[in-house]
């Protein structure tokens, strides 16, 4: 890379707007496969009716929701770390003061962030498995190879 402060900073931009990009598309999947699968189950009477009648039907309904809430919880507090960090940019005082460290500190925390895609992700493919086994429950392991 370059020296040039200005070719450093526009490469930095292109970076960071790859990053936002992806993390919105990323949030907007998991959200909508989220809602989207249990409307699925919801509005065919077949598929619901065997959802509902296995021991898994609550198990499932719990992962999928649990993977939206933490989305949309991830997407609040991103949201209200930013707002702070962008008041604090224009030199207006944050209240009350112990925001402004910790919507830096939350900024860099990308653990938070990397654990609440695993965890949705996770969810999903235990909702998935499990919706899978009320499918197909008399399928034997190896079926359809």
């Amino acid at each position: 890379m370059t020296s040039d402060p200005q070719v450093n900073s526009n490469h930095t931009q292109r970076i960071h707007d790859a990053y936002v990009e992806y993390n919105r598309t990323l949030r907007a999947w998991f959200v909508g496969f989220g809602v989207a699968a249990p409307v699925l189950i919801a509005t065919q009477d077949k598929l619901f009716e065997a959802v509902a009648q296995s021991t898994f039907g609550r198990s499932i309904a719990i992962c999928f929701f649990a993977g939206v809430l933490l989305q949309i919880t991830n997407a609040i507090a991103n949201k209200w770390m930013n707002w702070y960090r962008y008041e604090v940019s224009r030199g207006k005082p944050v209240h009350p003061a112990f925001m402004k460290p910790l919507s830096n500190w939350y900024r860099d925390a990308y653990f938070i962030h990397l654990a609440a895609d695993v965890a949705t992700g996770v969810l999903y493919t235990v909702s998935v498995v499990l919706l899978l086994l009320v499918l197909f429950p008399d399928a034997p392991p190896g079926a359809g190879k």
